[in-house]
């Protein structure tokens, strides 16, 4: 890092080991060198706002995310009967619904109960925009918001963002990391279907 005339500061610096809860190679807590530092695996990291632990479960992101959604909700059902509808869907867009749509592609592949509290933060969203009481089911709500549920939020954003990175419109760090599956000489039904190649596991 010095011959890149970089300084590390290991007072601002965290690591992070990921690993199974299944795993039978448990890492120890001792202090790893990164050139002259000397940095000791943390339980969770931060990195762009995202809090990360050792086993990816996400749950202090959500947890997170939930707590700052409801206080706002609080703070603005107070003022929710002099505001209209379309003045209510705009004030909770900044605080509530950007924090949950910000890195929810780091949720794919989680089991489905990890979205439950999420959803339940977009349910409440809605509810405070259309002014449904609190035990009304909210999919017709949704619906009619143009919302769609939190898996499918997750689904929706990858989907697109391989389609910007298959057609040459991402940048070329993300595009480079998809190639699709090459069938050689063989002419199989499946070739129609632009299957991505699956990365080698390590």
């Amino acid at each position: 890092m010095s011959d890149n005339l970089i300084q590390f500061n290991d007072q601002k610096s965290d690591a992070l080991v990921c690993y199974s809860k299944s795993s039978r190679l448990k890492p120890t807590n001792t202090p790893h060198l990164l050139g002259e530092a000397s940095i000791s695996p943390s339980d969770t990291v931060r990195n762009l706002g995202v809090s990360l632990d050792t086993h990816l479960t996400m749950k202090k992101r959500i947890g997170k995310v939930c707590s700052n959604a409801f206080y706002h909700l609080k703070k603005i059902a107070k003022i929710r009967n002099h505001i209209s509808r379309a003045a209510t869907a705009q004030l909770v867009s900044a605080p509530v619904l950007s924090n949950i749509n910000y890195g929810n592609s780091l949720l794919a592949g989680l089991p489905e109960n990890r979205h439950h509290p999420l959803q339940k933060v977009q349910n409440a969203v809605a509810r405070a925009v259309t002014g449904a009481r609190c035990h009304n089911p909210t999919s017709r709500h949704l619906k009619d918001l143009h919302w769609l549920p939190i898996s499918y939020r997750i689904d929706f954003k990858i989907a697109v963002l391989t389609w910007h990175c298959l057609n040459g419109c991402a940048p070329s760090y993300l595009s480079s990391l998809l190639h699709r599956h090459n069938l050689g000489s063989r002419t199989l039904r499946s070739a129609s279907l632009s299957d991505l190649a699956l990365p080698p596991f390590m």
